[in-house]
């Protein structure tokens, strides 16, 4: 194991006192291990959080693959995400770090090279955020995000865990690798994602319900209807499990064909409400 690699890596993740969980997995066998990190003053023979060190290491000497929480267990009780993840594992998708003029996202917190073959690489990023996000949104955000490059969709669970740098795959026999990253928090706006391609492929998904409160809703409404109807069609997607933002994605498109047209704030309460109503 590398402890260097490892501390990095602990120190970009964690503040003092944050709790985190580590998990190990050989075949069909997972163990789960809960620790509170003790930030850089806690360090033994130049080694921070010996305990999750000796951990680690226990693991990986006993050929299992480690993983870790994407974020502390205090924003996972509390039901909130303080930051967003991708986990890229095709190795001929997009880099999208300032080389696609559509496709330029902010520097990650973090940044992780999992596994590399024939000079191109498997990498994980996480963003720490400015704002926290629902649940709703903090998923509809990283599927969205993964989406665009072509990423695993499904990683978008705090406890779908994250590869530890610094310790070897044993699946493929190569460490991964901490790259380094950005200390600014970033918001989830500064992600370009193209409004209008999410609602055509969310338009064309079929759903369990009727869509007759969809279709209807597209169609516009006049002054005095608009806000009661934008609401219902909110609670109609919340029921069909859209995410938030893609839920506002698609009241936005109906807004804009009312008579007058909605402004931006009127579609946020609206859909806002029906997803935090009870």
């Amino acid at each position: 194991m590398d402890f260097d690699q490892v501390q990095q890596w602990l120190e970009a993740q964690y503040d003092d006192g944050d709790e985190l969980e580590l998990v190990a997995i050989k075949g069909g066998n997972a163990r789960r291990k809960t620790f509170r990190y003790g930030g850089p003053k806690h360090t033994y023979n130049g080694m921070q959080t010996l305990d999750i060190l000796q951990a680690i290491e226990a693991f990986e000497q006993h050929g299992f693959d480690v993983y870790a929480s994407a974020m502390p267990l205090s924003y996972q009780h509390a039901e909130m995400y303080d930051r967003v993840w991708v986990d890229q594992d095709d190795l001929n998708g997009p880099w999208p770090w300032g080389t696609d003029a559509d496709l330029q996202w902010p520097q990650p917190t973090t940044l992780v090279k999992t596994s590399e073959e024939g000079g191109s690489f498997r990498w994980q990023a996480i963003w720490h955020l400015k704002e926290s996000l629902t649940v709703e949104e903090g998923r509809s955000t990283m599927k969205r995000l993964a989406a665009q490059i072509g990423a695993d969709q499904k990683v978008h669970d705090p406890r779908r865990i994250l590869r530890v740098p610094g310790v070897i795959n044993a699946k493929r026999g190569m460490m991964a690798r901490y790259l380094g990253g950005s200390t600014e928090r970033i918001s989830v706006d500064a992600f370009n994602i193209p409004k209008e391609t999410l609602v055509q492929q969310l338009l064309g998904q079929q759903v369990s319900k009727p869509q007759a409160i969809l279709g209807e809703w597209l169609g516009g409404f006049e002054e005095g209807e608009r806000n009661q109807k934008a609401y219902i069609c909110a609670r109609f997607l919340r029921s069909c499990e859209v995410g938030f933002e893609d839920a506002l994605a698609i009241v936005n498109v109906g807004a804009s064909r009312c008579q007058p047209p909605m402004d931006e704030q009127e579609v946020w309460n609206a859909v806002r409400s029906a997803y935090h109503a009870g």
